[in-house]
């Protein structure tokens, strides 16, 4: 017996998870630490980075509506 395929569809993403995290705002330390600096803006591109994929996510997945 042959049947036609059927889509499957995983369940929704809740929205807390496809929302962007919010970029802290730090200011720039008083003394040059380029380490401390060096690791700051490692943070703020793994922030982004983390944001573009729940961007991506959200465009390719379903989601859940959390409600108020």
């Amino acid at each position: 017996m042959i049947t036609e395929p059927v889509m499957i569809w995983p369940n929704p993403l809740p929205l807390r998870l496809t929302e962007p995290i919010p970029l802290p705002s730090i200011p720039p330390p008083p003394v040059v630490n380029l380490d401390l600096i060096h690791l700051l803006l490692r943070y703020q591109h793994l922030l982004e980075q983390a944001n573009n994929n729940r961007t991506e996510i959200q465009q390719r997945w379903p989601v859940a509506d959390d409600g108020p």
